[in-house]
């Protein structure tokens, strides 16, 4: 699953995401809450104090903010999804203007 970003004004945008070391800094919901979408439970430890993830985004750009392998068998420390459909969406956490999210399924 990939997260974009599009600025859809006239002016350049820039983002400021939090670091959240060992994961990335955009946030995948949809499945169980154990589900590591960022396979971050074999990565270790992050030291710390970190600066936060900065995009440029030009007028009329679209970047990819981050991009997740969602493996329905499971893999590193999460186990198999369940049977059936599972709606994934992500959220951006960032102070500034609303972002619009399309949801993607996944199905086991």
């Amino acid at each position: 699953m990939v997260a974009f970003a599009r600025n859809k004004t006239q002016k350049p945008i820039r983002l400021e995401l939090p670091s959240r070391c060992p994961q990335g800094p955009v946030v995948f919901t949809g499945l169980s809450p154990e589900y590591d979408y960022y396979r971050s439970c074999t990565k270790g430890a992050c030291g710390g104090p970190r600066d936060p993830i900065a995009f440029e985004i030009a007028p009329g750009e679209q970047i990819e903010l981050e991009m997740v392998e969602i493996d329905p068998q499971g893999a590193n420390c999460t186990g198999p999804l369940p049977p059936g459909k599972h709606s994934i969406t992500f959220a951006v956490p960032f102070a500034g203007k609303s972002c619009f999210v399309s949801a993607a399924t996944v199905q086991r």
